[in-house]
């Protein structure tokens, strides 16, 4: 959104320094087209070099144009994508939770925390795996002891294993 305005911002300013230079450019036309007068030498580079700074600034804001809107199509297959992964994601009859290389929730699902009798409000990316351990610990689906877990999952990382935990759903 901020960069599609100053994109925004750059190309009328980039406009309105043109309609600058071409107004700044009336007296010398009105010598060579109306009074038909040859143009003295530094008039002559003044109308070369706004030529060139037209040529100029045309090019690019084609090019930011163009890349603009090539950012905005990326960013909507981009939202289009996530959407779809997104809604995957919560309508799975599993519970997930994956964490990231810092050991916090990364993506979790509506479903874990319906399975673990944990609030999704509190359940939320950044949460430490310790703090989630805890949390089904006080919610009471957790048996095992949080340190002998992180234990297990550690030595696992250490050793370069991914860590599932697997758990069937209990009946009741």
């Amino acid at each position: 959104m901020l960069r599609a305005l100053k994109v925004r911002t750059t190309f009328y300013a980039a406009l309105v320094a043109i309609a600058i230079a071409a107004i700044s450019m009336i007296p010398l036309l009105n010598a060579l087209i109306v009074e038909g007068r040859e143009l003295t030498a530094i008039e002559d580079v003044v109308i070369d070099l706004f030529i060139g700074f037209v040529v100029f600034v045309g090019l690019a804001l084609l090019v930011l144009r163009h890349q603009s809107l090539r950012r905005d199509q990326y960013q909507q297959i981009i939202n289009e994508e996530k959407s779809r992964l997104d809604t995957a994601i919560s309508h799975m009859s599993q519970g997930l939770v994956m964490f990231d290389a810092s050991h916090r929730v990364a993506l979790r699902n509506r479903r874990y925390c319906e399975l673990y009798g944990l609030a999704p409000e509190i359940v939320k990316s950044g949460l430490s795996f310790r703090d989630l351990l805890i949390l089904r610990k006080e919610a009471g689906s957790l048996v095992d002891d949080v340190d002998e877990i992180l234990d297990r999952v550690n030595e696992s990382l250490a050793k370069g294993q991914s860590h599932s935990i697997i758990r069937p759903a209990t009946a009741g």
